[in-house]
């Protein structure tokens, strides 16, 4: 904006000044020269005066004044004015007395005690272009400031930050109100009133106690502070302890010129996102998407995870992967990863009754693990024998030694389906609990079959169990619990309140399809308790000796007929682990599930080979081997 000076005026007291007045009255001697603004109109607003004393010419001193109101005038028809003597930048001091060489902005620095002095009316007082004008005009000129009239939307006080709002007006800055920072304001603004308001580039001055070199933040209150919160804005640097040079800091990264570049959470600078492209290669675009419309987090270990063309599953894999092994599983244990079993997965339904009389199974019951997540209802493949008319009713229930304990595990955790209602062929079929519920993740607990009424050896139920996954038995109750005849998994759909990551030991005789087709992780790394996080070695070499034994150096070993050992005879399939280093170590070798292709999981990332990372919603999958879709394992 234009600033209004004059080139000369000069007047004379109307009254004596004293050293602690805080306005100047003085009459016009000349009606050309005077404060009036011959071409802007108006009077000038602000500026310096310089006083001689009538009795002692000798005596001078300059003041800053801030404002100027007209007086009237005095006999002769001359002008006479009120000038309001600026306040320094403290706040406090009266700029009087100021520097010879006096930079031209109200920095106390400018006042010099020593210079002050008291005048007698009719001392001469002059106006003119002098060094603090042309010092200040240069460093504006330097500096690149910016001042701008702009109309205050509320009531502004002086220095506080502000934001340029949709109507053209400016407010106190708010990151949810009014989060578009326009400037500093240079002096108070009425509501409805037009004031001076520093911008981008320029110096905002008359601040205290800032530390020099260290960025500047807007405060939702409009305040100007450099302790950084969730609601602060950067808007610049300290230039020195009264003084901040306003700059545009944006809130997102939008062009970048190298191929190194980084995002830095300015309310605290130890978390940054560096990004790395110097080993894209040119003309080919690394993209990150995500589809949906609700929230999605993605949470990466403390370790490196490279997502290439040739991907594959770290050396040493950790992550949520539960063992749901009974009784836990031996350091060095092969294993692989399992599937939740869910109604789709058919392959040899077997009858588990339920209800019939003593000698009989008079209820049934399958482990499971506490996911941590809430729960409503689950799925079973359920049909009837005869006509019941009582209820099929469902228990979780928590385990004691091994064994469903008879105490529920939570009030809710209980649910009927009507007899009538089922078939006398399986149906996958709704269990609604009484209410919502959670298991506490990693800890087992029991889903048992019964009946609300009594039991028959003719109407009675079945539940289904099969073939596809033997990691739990289930157990039948009698007189008292024991192994069911059928040592198979419940015919089930996994509910959220079901831990679904199963860990499970490798064996080529039982399940065989389960072998061939998923294929072994590799060996636990420590010995593991029941529904406790383990890792696996994978592809690495792997001390196996406390569960397999001494090893023979040199020897090839293949995964066995026996559960979660391995043998230097292949199993039934012929599935290759590795080979002995000496008695205790294994150098296991590439397996199948290292060449998985698989292309139906959403947009994130299209893997080529197993051991890739997709996200799948909210949740992502580690590819295990290229047979089969649903051969992915959370991690």
């Amino acid at each position: 904006m234009a600033i209004n000076k004059v080139n000369f005026g000069e007047f004379h007291l109307n009254t004596a000044l004293t050293t602690t007045d805080t306005t100047v009255k003085i009459t016009a001697d000349n009606a050309t020269y005077s404060l009036a603004l011959q071409r802007a109109g108006g009077n000038l607003g602000a500026g310096r005066i310089t006083l001689i004393d009538l009795e002692d010419v000798d005596k001078k001193e300059v003041i800053s004044f801030s404002s100027v109101a007209a007086d009237g005038t005095d006999s002769l028809s001359r002008n006479k004015y009120v000038l309001t003597i600026e306040t320094a930048d403290d706040a406090a001091t009266l700029m009087r007395g100021l520097a010879n060489d006096d930079d031209g902005t109200n920095s106390v620095n400018n006042v010099i005690a020593g210079n002050k002095s008291a005048f007698v009316r009719n001392s001469t007082a002059r106006i003119a272009w002098d060094v603090a004008e042309m010092n200040l005009q240069d460093d504006l000129f330097e500096s690149g400031t910016t001042v701008i009239s702009k109309t205050a939307g509320e009531t502004i006080a002086i220095r506080e930050a502000l934001s340029l709002h949709t109507d053209g007006k400016v407010y106190l800055y708010h990151n949810v109100n009014y989060p578009n920072f326009f400037g500093i304001a240079d002096e108070a603004i009425a509501s409805g009133a037009a004031g001076n308001v520093t911008t981008f580039g320029g110096l905002s001055t008359g601040h205290t106690g800032l530390t020099v070199g260290t960025l500047v933040y807007a405060e939702n209150t409009g305040a100007v502070t450099q302790t950084p919160s969730a609601t602060t804005k950067a808007i610049g640097n300290a230039e020195s302890a009264t003084s901040i040079r306003l700059t545009l800091i944006p809130d997102t990264v939008s062009t970048f010129t190298d191929d190194q570049f980084g995002v830095q959470n300015l309310a605290d600078t130890t978390k940054t996102l560096d990004v790395d492209l110097s080993g894209n290669t040119t003309g080919v675009d690394t993209t990150l998407a995500f589809t949906g419309t609700v929230d999605q987090t993605i949470t990466f270990p403390d370790g490196d995870i490279t997502l290439a063309t040739t991907a594959q599953i770290p050396t040493t894999t950790t992550g949520s992967i539960r063992n749901m092994v009974d009784g836990g599983a031996t350091a060095g244990t092969i294993v692989y990863i399992d599937q939740a079993a869910t109604y789709a997965q058919v392959d040899t339904i077997s009858d588990l009754p339920f209800g019939k009389i003593s000698a009989s199974p008079v209820e049934q019951a399958f482990p499971v693990v506490g996911s941590g997540a809430s729960m409503s209802s689950m799925k079973l493949a359920l049909k009837k024998a005869g006509t019941p008319t009582d209820n099929a009713r469902f228990r979780i229930e928590t385990d004691s030694a091994g064994e469903p304990s008879g105490t529920l595990a939570d009030a809710n955790a209980t649910g009927d389906v009507a007899g009538g209602g089922l078939s006398t062929s399986y149906a996958d079929t709704t269990i609604t609990f009484a209410g919502a519920f959670t298991l506490t993740a990693g800890t087992k607990y029991w889903v048992v079959h019964t009946r609300s009424g009594s039991q028959n050896n003719t109407n009675f139920f079945y539940a289904g169990a099969y073939k596809k996954h033997s990691i739990f038995a289930y157990k039948a109750f009698t007189s008292s619990w024991g192994a069911s005849s059928i040592n198979y998994t419940a015919y089930w759909s996994a509910a959220a309140g079901f831990e679904t990551s199963v860990l499970a030991p490798t064996n080529a005789v039982a399940p065989a399809t389960i072998i061939s087709a998923i294929n072994y992780l590799g060996p636990v790394e420590t010995t593991v308790a029941f529904g406790a996080v383990t890792t696996v070695v994978v592809s690495a070499l792997a001390d196996v000796s406390a569960k397999q034994g001494a090893l023979t150096p040199g020897a090839s070993y293949y995964l066995s007929d026996t559960a979660g050992e391995i043998s230097t005879t292949a199993g039934t399939i012929t599935v290759p682990v590795g080979t002995a280093v000496d008695a205790s170590y294994l150098q296991q070798r590439p397996t199948t599930n290292m060449f998985a292709v698989y292309t139906n999981i959403n947009n994130l990332y299209i893997p080529r080979n197993a051991g890739d990372i997709v996200v799948n919603g909210t949740t992502a999958y580690v590819a295990l081997d290229n047979t089969a879709t649903s051969d992915w394992t959370t991690t």
